[in-house]
C-alpha cells in the first residue's frame, strides 16, 4: 500500500522537470491506494487537455477514475469515477485493460473490460465512455461486444484501442467464448473488432 497517482511535466524535452510532483489521486487519502494501481496518461499533440486515468485495487475496488487538466498539466480537476462498479470482496468485478485515447479538441475515450455483468466469474465485456468537452461530462457507458448467440456468456479479454487521423476510434479484443452454448469454460476464441464512424 501507499502508492499514489502523481503527475510531472517537462517543457524542454525532458532536460528538466518540475521540482515537485503533483498528486492527482485526490479522492483518496494519502498513502491509501493499493500497489496494484493501474495508470494511463494521454494528451493530443497541440491540445491543452491532459487526461490521467488511475484504478485503485484497494479493498477489491473495481472502479477507475479520470482527472483532467485544461491548462497542459498546471492544474487538475477532481477525479471522476467512470466505471461505477465498486463491489465488496465477495463479488470482485474488477476492471482491467484500461486504455485512454485522446483526439484534439478535448475529446477522449476510456476503454476497458470488466465482469460487472458476470457476477465476478470472469465473464468480461468490453466498455467505452467518451467525452467531447475536455472531461466536463462523459457519455454513458457503452458495451462494445455483441452477444451473437444469446445463450453464450461473454469472455472478452486483452482489449486494445487506437484513434486515427480522422478521429475515429477502433477497438479490438480477444473473445474466448466457448462454442457450446451455456458452457462458461474458456476457449481459444477469436479476435473481434469494432470501429466508430465518427
Amino acid at each position: 500500500n501507499g502508492h499514489e497517482a502523481v503527475f510531472n511535466v517537462s517543457v524542454n524535452q525532458g532536460a528538466t522537470w518540475r521540482d515537485a510532483d503533483q498528486r492527482v489521486s485526490t479522492n483518496f487519502s494519502p498513502g491509501s491506494i493499493d500497489g496494484d494501481m493501474k495508470l494511463a496518461l494521454a494528451r493530443s499533440a497541440g491540445d491543452q487537455y491532459v487526461f490521467v486515468l488511475f484504478a485503485n485495487r484497494n479493498f477489491d475496488n473495481g472502479d477507475f477514475y479520470v482527472t483532467v487538466s485544461s491548462d497542459r498539466g498546471e492544474n487538475f480537476g477532481a477525479p471522476i469515477n467512470l466505471a461505477l462498479i465498486y463491489s465488496p470482496p465477495s463479488g470482485m468485478p474488477l476492471s482491467y485493460g484500461h486504455i485512454l485515447l485522446t483526439v484534439p479538441g478535448g475529446k477522449a475515450y476510456a476503454v476497458w473490460h470488466d465482469d460487472s455483468e458476470g457476477g465476478g466469474l470472469g465473464l468480461n465485456s468490453v466498455y467505452l465512455r467518451a467525452t467531447t468537452n475536455g472531461g466536463a461530462s462523459w457519455a454513458a457507458k457503452k458495451k462494445l461486444n455483441i452477444v451473437d448467440l444469446s445463450a453464450q456468456v461473454e469472455r472478452a479479454t486483452e482489449v486494445t484501442a487506437c484513434a486515427d487521423v480522422h478521429r475515429r476510434v477502433h477497438v479490438a479484443w480477444k473473445d474466448k467464448r466457448h462454442p457450446t452454448p451455456m458452457n462458461s469454460g474458456s476457449y481459444p476464441g477469436r479476435i473481434l473488432f469494432r470501429s466508430s464512424a465518427d
